[in-house]
Parts: C-alpha cells; structure tokens; sequence
C-alpha cells in the first residue's frame, strides 16, 4: 500500500472517497458533490439511521456516477471532543476494512480533522495479513494507493517513517505468528546478524553460543535451555548513528569465541546509552511444571519480547534517532528431556545470586535475570525489559494493557510514550514488603513466591534483584503481545507487534 497526502482532492476518479460524520452533524464532513442525487442520497441515509455517527460505524454505496468516485463510504466519528491519534488510527483499520470488503484498490480519504500520521499507522498496521502457510487464499485482493486529504503540510519522508515503523511492528507480528518449529532460537540469532548486515553498519550484532555462557557463567540461560536439542543463544545488538559499531559479530557453536567485553561493540559516542532485553523463549512447554494442553496453544508467542526488540533495531536504522541503543535478547527453549532443569535445582546467576527453581515454567524471568546483569555490565544510562512474563498481569490488566513498574522515571517516560503510540500500559508497584514472599530456604531466592496473588507484581520484583543502580523498568506485555480476537481495528487475530511503537517513540522523547 503506498501513502500520499494531498491538500485537496486532485482526481475524482477513485474507487472509494471516505467521508466522516461527527455527532450532531447533518451531512458527512467534505462531502462536496456536484450531483445533487447523491447529497440527497446521504441526507436520506442519515435520516433512516442508515449511515451513523457512531463511532467505527462505515456505510459504503455505489455513486453510479462515472465523474465522481465509485463509491462513498461514510464512518462515524463520535464526538469531536473525543478525537486523538488513537481514534484516528482505529479510523484507518476501519478504512481498510472498508476497502477490503468493497474491493477498492484505490481509497481518498478526505476527513480533514484526522491526524495524517496517526491514521497513516492505522491504515499501515490495518493492512497486515498473514497468509504464509495458507495453501490457497480466498482473498487476493491488495489496496494499492490510499491519498489523504489535509490541511496539514507533511511530508512524503514523515510517511514513509510511518511506514518504516510499522514495517518493524509487521515484521514482529510475522516473527511471532510463525510455528515454533520455524522460529527457534538459531533464527532469531540469524534474525538479529541479518538486521547487522542490512543498517550500512549502523548496528552491529554479537551472536554469544553456548560454549560462550558457560564461560561467562549465564547458568540461568543455560539452565532452561537444558532439556532442548536448540541450542542457546544471547543476542547483542548495539545501534549507533555515528557508525562507530561497525562489525558484525558472530560466536556459533563452531565459529571462535568472543569476548563480552568487545570494545568494538561496547564503545558509547551518543549522548545516552540505553539497553532493552527482551525475553525469547522461542515455546515454552513449561518444562517439567508442564502446561496444560490448552495454554501449550500460543506458547510460540512466548518470544514477542524478543521479537519487539528485533522490530525495534529493524526500524532504528532508518528513523535514526541519535542515542546509542543495546539489544540484549535471551533466547531458549524451554522443553522436556532427561536433561531438563528440574524442580529444586538451585541455579548460580551471572550476577553471582542464586536461584532455587520451584516450578519450571517460571522460566522468562530466569533467563532474564541473566540478561539483565549482562544489561548493566554494558553500562547503559537506562534499562527496559519487555517479557511475556506473567498470565497473572492478563488477569490484573486484562488484554489491552501492559503492565509497567520499575524506577519512577523510566516509568514516567515510559507512560509519556504510550499515551503517543497509543500502546496502552498500566504501573504496577513493587513494594519492597513482597520481597519476603522470594526468599529461598537453600538458595538466595526461589523462582516463585510464597501465597497465590500478585503474580505479576512478584515477577517484578525478582527481576529488580538482578538490576544493581542503573535506572529500569519491566514491562509485562503477556496480555496483549497475542490474542485469539483483534484487539482493535488495526490489531488483528494473532500477534500484535506491540512494545516496537512505545520503545520507538520512548527513543524519540530521549534523543536530542
């Protein structure tokens, strides 16, 4: 789909005009027909309750008018009170449904109170399909060219950075909608070496293997990894604008070795240097605390922190925002073997902490915990970690809400960007009277608490144990990272991509 954004309607000749009716109104917004026939039309359509304001309603008819557009669709806005960027991306998924339904490749929309930009997202991320393994699709049909009608003067580069950033939000979406047998850990390493090698050396990757972990003593990463044939992986990727991260590093299983402190990858020249982890357990069987059959079902998603990491660096190379940015992704598998983890294994960290494991299946925030000391020892300002973590912040939040907590300033900032990218989170506390609820009786903490409440919170606070002073926060993004209904107009069935627009728009707020 291409964008255009147009100060006024330049050709009549288009499959679908969309006009836009707020409450209170008459007639649609714009709606600057010469044909007499069709302004009675919709007056009459308004009158029998036909076409509504309500808002995301949509009434599509035929013109039968050679000079004007095929056809008009009119949406209801609601109250013009109430618009925001929000509104006008859900608008945009509405209007690619729209288009979808009535076949019609070439869409103006002409509603001069939407945000360009934002309803560019929405008719960007409204567009994504994933047909991969369809053998045989019902629908081929594609939008070829939607122009925008608006009194705003932008730029053709502001859309395409639009597109850039829902580019990478597709790309998690893709990553994660695929089987677990096609996305393991090896591949999301592949992943991370192929977005290095496509930045003109903007970003450099460093591909640690399981030789190497145990060198350093990421035990926690090896410990969940150990009852899968897929080997282990930690991903570190550095973005730079000033170009000093050059090389792209790779230590597989049979490459050399290479050490945590390569300068060439570690070197700060931005004036903030900032980490984001994301938890990448590629499926998660819930090792020997095994899953029951019906939440086994969407356990390849159990990677979308990975994944919003991967799709935040494919975005950076292009937006370029001037801050220097650390990828860390822990990626396992975490399955059933004679050499699985087991209950009661007490794990030494990469922070020198110790773990008793009660339950198996509370995995993410062990190889976290090792991730986020690798984290701090790059010596980042800041530090945010985005995890499908706990089923229990689904239960607080439900699924249109991430949960945050952590420092109040990486919080606030971080709220700050959601309310732009429309990516909705809620702060979670983490109060230090919970941490009784961890202690172990044979090791430093145990991988569970004490007690059946506050599952998301106690996740929280384990993590916060492997971060020493630098500034962090958690975000549990379990609820919505993957869904069995859309979670919006512009949302669909299955993954969502979420955490690539609020990290981005986060990056923006920080870089001068």
């Amino acid at each position: 789909m291409k964008i255009n954004v147009n100060k006024e309607i330049t050709n009549n000749k288009t499959d679908m005009l969309v006009l836009g009716l707020f409450d209170g109104e008459k007639l649609p917004q714009n709606l600057t027909s010469k044909n007499e026939k069709i302004v009675n039309h919709v007056k009459l359509l308004i009158s029998n309750n036909q076409i509504k304001s309500e808002f995301g309603s949509i009434y599509s008819f035929s013109t039968l008018d050679p000079e004007e557009a095929k056809m008009i669709a009119v949406i209801g806005l609601g109250k013009k009170k109430e618009l925001d960027a929000e509104v006008a991306r859900i608008i945009g998924g509405h209007i690619v449904a729209a288009a979808r339904a009535n076949k019609a490749a070439k869409v103006v929309v002409d509603i001069a109170e939407l945000d360009p930009m934002a309803l560019s997202e929405g008719l960007f991320l409204g567009d994504y399909q994933f047909k991969e393994y369809k053998t045989k699709s019902d629908d081929e049909f594609a939008i070829e060219n939607v122009t925008i009608i608006s009194r705003l003067n932008v730029e053709s580069s502001k859309i395409k950075e639009v597109e850039e950033l829902t580019g990478g939000v597709k790309y998690v979406r893709n990553l994660v909608n695929r089987p677990a047998s096609q996305v393991y850990p090896k591949v999301l390493a592949a992943e991370a070496e192929k977005i290095a090698k496509e930045s003109n050396g903007l970003i450099s990757a460093k591909i640690m293997n399981k030789a190497e972990l145990r060198k350093i003593g990421a035990n926690a990463i090896l410990a969940v990894a150990s009852g899968s044939e897929h080997e282990p992986y930690l991903i570190h990727l550095v973005y730079n604008l000033d170009g000093i991260s050059r090389r792209t590093h790779s230590a597989r299983a049979q490459g050399s070795q290479s050490s945590t402190r390569d300068d060439s990858v570690r070197k700060v020249d931005s004036p903030a240097s900032l980490a984001i982890v994301g938890k990448g357990v590629t499926f998660d069987s819930g090792g020997l605390s095994l899953k029951p059959g019906e939440a086994l079902e969407d356990m390849k998603s159990d990677m979308a922190g990975a994944a919003a990491v991967l799709g935040v660096f494919k975005s950076l190379a292009s937006i370029k925002p001037n801050v220097t940015v650390h990828g860390i992704i822990p990626c396992v598998e975490n399955m059933l073997s004679d050499r699985s983890m087991r209950v009661g294994d007490v794990i030494k960290t990469l922070s020198g902490k110790t773990v008793e494991v009660l339950n198996t299946d509370a995995e993410g925030r062990l190889i976290l915990a090792d991730a986020l000391t690798y984290a701090e020892q790059q010596k980042p300002n800041t530090i945010v970690d985005l995890a499908t973590l706990t089923g229990a912040c689904i239960v607080a939040l439900g699924e249109q809400y991430s949960g945050v907590m952590g420092d109040a300033s990486v919080v606030k900032a971080l709220l700050t960007a959601s309310a732009v990218s429309g990516e909705k989170i809620w702060e979670l506390p983490l109060p230090n009277e919970y941490k009784e609820k961890m202690k172990s009786d044979v090791a430093d903490l145990s991988n569970i608490h004490k007690g059946r409440y506050g599952g998301a919170i106690m996740g929280g606070l384990f993590l916060k144990e492997f971060i020493s002073s630098t500034p962090w926060a958690h975000i549990d993004i379990a609820g919505p990272s993957y869904n069995r209904t859309p979670l919006n107009s512009y949302t669909s069935v299955g993954a969502s991509g979420v955490g690539v627009r609020l990290i981005i728009n986060w990056l923006k707020t920080i870089s001068p």
